[in-house]
């Protein structure tokens, strides 16, 4: 079923995933950096999914990928089907997740909720959803991006590490706890 859903979406070989609307919050530009460098160093880079409806200020996306000559590795999937999230979670390699701001960060709980690793920023409320169980790295620094994407593409022992931390990480996020702490809240 992975490699039927990633087909889907134009994935025809080992790839990463962003999941979230192309608007600049969400720092896309430095993924489009990291796999120009990652074209450079690697013989056969792992492809980037960047799956997420157009917000706004998206048009500068295409021309870095055009202008970078980076099609053959980046594919902007437009909307994704939610029955089809699990699967394009679950086959990537890691979800690359640059943002700058978030208020909370479902897609990094969610790539944990399927045992894939999570590469994200040390901005806003990401290290608290992540903690230790992904890599988390400054959002603007291009390098860190590719380093840390080649790295897992390269080792399965650390992909199962961070999988496994990952699954026990998202554990902890359950809808009883959320109503039981904002009932404490409410109540204190």
């Amino acid at each position: 079923a992975i490699e039927v859903v990633a087909a889907r979406y134009g994935v025809t070989r080992p790839y990463c995933l962003h999941v979230g609307t192309l608007q600049p919050r969400k720092n896309l530009g430095v993924l489009i950096d990291a796999w120009g460098i990652l074209r450079d160093r690697l013989a056969q880079p792992p492809m980037l999914l960047l799956a997420g409806k157009r917000g706004w200020l998206y048009d500068s996306l295409f021309e870095q990928v055009k202008n970078a000559g980076l099609g053959d590795l980046i594919r902007f999937a437009d909307y994704v089907e939610r029955d089809d999230l699990p699967a394009l979670y679950s086959g990537a390699l890691a979800l690359t997740f640059p943002s700058l701001y978030e208020g909370f960060g479902l897609p990094p709980l969610e790539a944990m909720s399927c045992g894939t690793p999570v590469i994200t920023s040390n901005a806003t409320s990401l290290p608290e959803v992540v903690d230790d169980a992904g890599i988390l790295l400054e959002p603007t620094d291009a390098h860190a991006w590719a380093d840390a994407v080649q790295h897992l593409a390269e080792d399965a022992g650390a992909r199962e590490h961070l999988a496994r931390r990952g699954l026990a990480q998202a554990a902890q996020f359950t809808w009883e706890r959320c109503a039981q702490e904002t009932w404490d809240v409410l109540n204190g």
